[in-house]
């Protein structure tokens, strides 16, 4: 999908690492630039069933009911790989197909989150209420049309007419409690 609609990879960017200056703030920037809010890793550059629960009670009692988990295929694959037949904090076996919740929480993959855990911006996940995240679009969208387009090599005109096509749209944790980042140390 973000290959036929190349739009959507860009939103899918800015609301998971937007700064909040001229695009929508994203949930993982938001959320991260609360100290607080940081589930931090035991180890530098893994993590462990214990992590990922320690993510989980994070949470404040209040924000449980409706919370989910969004991370990089990557990490769901990581926390998936975490446990066995018998126990696992995924619900699926890994014989199975990929499963949709982590101990019992719906998670969501966001291609746009981070694969690796080396430094100690890395989030490997975030786990909460997702409600409290507001994606506000001003309703309608600004065509503009464009009699000659240019090359980019030379300057000079190419033949081609085109439309410059433009809208606005914002966004940003409204409650940040209602959130936990799960982290890495850092070295």
């Amino acid at each position: 999908l973000e290959t036929l609609h190349p739009k959507l990879s860009v939103e899918v960017d800015k609301f998971t690492d937007g700064s909040g200056t001229n695009e929508p703030k994203g949930v993982v920037a938001s959320v991260y630039a609360e100290s607080s809010r940081r589930s931090t890793h035991s180890t530098n550059s893994a993590m462990t069933v214990n992590d990922v629960i320690d993510a989980q009670n994070a949470l404040g009692a209040r924000w449980q009911s409706g919370a989910s988990w969004i991370g990089s295929l990557t990490y769901l694959n990581r926390v998936r790989l975490l446990g066995s037949a018998s126990y696992s904090t995924w619900t699926d076996r890994l014989n199975e197909g990929l499963g949709y919740n982590i101990a019992g929480k719906p998670a969501y993959e966001v291609s746009d989150m981070s694969t690796a855990l080396s430094t100690a911006t890395n989030t490997a996940f975030v786990y909460g209420d997702f409600s409290n995240y507001n994606i506000v679009d001003r309703i309608g969208m600004s065509i503009e049309y464009v009699p000659h387009l240019f090359s980019s090599g030379n300057n000079l005109p190419n033949g081609r007419r085109g439309f410059y096509a433009y809208y606005r749209v914002g966004a940003d944790v409204t409650t940040v409690t209602a959130f936990v980042v799960s982290t890495n140390p850092g070295a």
